[in-house]
């Protein structure tokens, strides 16, 4: 795959590839010629100088392009056996901005509405102040130390959380670079991103999508917010963003951001952005993540594609009465330090042998039965997601459950009118056979309502 900029850099190392050899063939040409003229010696310390000059310049080259690949070799260790698949390609625009970013705003834009959708608010009630800290972008020593904190953070400022609910947002983001955000009031969903953001340090960006016509072409233009976050993501590389896309069916998301989920599919597969405007910003940050908030109407499972691509999570926050002041977090989270946690969790917290030969049962009935499998992508978001959940100070039974409806039953769900009514009861009888004697609340739940839709 190349870009522009690689493109550039591969034409000038070819010149500098012809140079070397011309200066080369010439300097062999002299040495064989036997001339008294001072001048000869002249032009053979030039031409030295040049091969010189251009063996140095193809290994500095070589070099800095392996010093950029730092922060995505250290990422491949979690995401070692992704197989590869065709690159997005999209043309872009983006605008200057001339405000600076800090880690507490939140920018937003909307779509002008074209019809009118049912969109039931919530009144949150917000401290009366909020008591600054001097930021401190560090790793913290104890994560599931950490997780607490944020927790506490949050039901000060009027949420209610779950102390799960605050786990699965992590493991979310370290097994997809797409999250879709549930709740029966939206503004819910969008208060808990916005106090969990801020929390870590992180940029959110909002685009509220009211048109159903609205695509991911469109969003990188003014007067949406995208193209400012990519833009910002790529001036602070080290900085974690999210790009929240809120008020948008599921299914019409499915069909005009591909290249969304093409990218959280495979994250270290760069999602190529091609214009002669953006050609500084050739491609999409890895230090973004998507986060999707639907709309009222929007359905209860995914699409196929959605559901390979992104994590789900039903949020059971709830409003709380806020404290009067509340101090902000001090200990934030850059891209660098959340990676070295991720990377951490992965090496130290695993599920048992027993619990993935589940997963392998249920893989070998979807291989005898359909064209879809749990392939290897699917097989590292779901360990990249339990060791997260894990080394936030979550168990395993609520690891498993979590897992299980935030993204295995939502791929099952895709697989049934791929099956006869046979061999949907089969699988229908599988999952309880697998699952009937563990205690998962929350994905019994989505089951019994996969089980009612099958």
């Amino acid at each position: 795959m190349v870009d522009t900029q690689n493109s550039s850099y591969k034409a000038k190392r070819i010149w500098v590839v012809i140079l070397i050899i011309g200066a080369t063939v010439f300097l062999i040409d002299l040495m064989s010629r036997d001339i008294d003229d001072p001048s000869f010696y002249l032009i053979l310390v030039i031409t030295v100088l040049l091969n010189v000059y251009g063996f140095l310049y193809v290994a500095f080259s070589f070099s800095a392009g392996v010093k950029h690949q730092t922060t995505v070799k250290q990422m491949s260790v979690i995401i070692d056996d992704l197989p590869c698949s065709t690159p997005v390609f999209e043309e872009t625009y983006v605008q200057k901005s001339d405000s600076d970013l800090v880690g507490t705003d939140t920018h937003t834009s909307s779509t002008k509405r074209k019809k009118s959708r049912p969109s039931p608010t919530i009144d949150i009630p917000k401290p009366l102040q909020m008591i600054p800290a001097t930021p401190i972008y560090h790793e913290p020593a104890d994560a599931a130390n950490y997780l607490n904190l944020l927790s506490t953070y949050i039901n000060q400022c009027g949420l209610s959380i779950d102390h799960n609910d605050a786990r699965e947002m992590f493991a979310c983001m370290a097994a997809s670079k797409l999250i879709v955000l549930k709740h029966e009031h939206q503004t819910i969903a969008q208060r808990f991103l916005e106090l969990f953001t801020d929390f870590v340090g992180a940029f959110l960006f909002i685009d509220e999508i009211d048109e159903d016509s609205v695509r991911f072409i469109d969003l990188l233009s003014n007067p949406h917010q995208l193209h400012r976050c990519i833009k910002s993501a790529q001036e602070h590389p080290d900085m974690i963003h999210v790009m929240l896309l809120s008020d948008i069916s599921l299914s019409l998301f499915a069909e005009h951001f591909r290249e969304v989920m093409a990218y959280a599919l495979d994250p270290l597969l760069p999602c190529v952005i091609k214009h002669p405007d953006f050609q500084r910003i050739p491609l999409m940050p890895e230090n973004l993540w998507f986060a999707v908030i639907p709309d009222q109407n929007t359905e209860d499972f995914e699409s196929g594609p959605l559901a390979r691509s992104a994590m789900t999570m039903t949020l059971t926050t709830q409003v709380t009465p806020p404290l009067d002041s509340v101090h902000q977090n001090p200990l934030k989270l850059s891209h660098r330090s959340l990676a070295n946690l991720l990377v951490e969790g992965y090496r130290k917290h695993h599920l048992e042998e027993e619990d993935w030969k589940k997963i392998d049962q249920i893989n070998l009935y979807l291989r005898q039965q359909t064209q879809q499998t749990i392939d290897n992508r699917l097989f590292r978001q779901l360990e990249r997601y339990t060791s997260t959940f894990m080394i936030f100070g979550g168990d395993t039974n609520d690891c498993i459950d979590r897992m299980l409806s935030s993204k295995l039953l939502r791929l099952l769900r895709t697989t049934l009118p791929d099956l006869g009514n046979e061999a949907r009861e089969d699988l229908i009888r599988l999952l309880e056979r697998l699952y009937e004697s563990d205690d998962l609340n929350k994905s019994k739940s989505l089951y019994r309502l996969i089980q009612a839709r099958q």
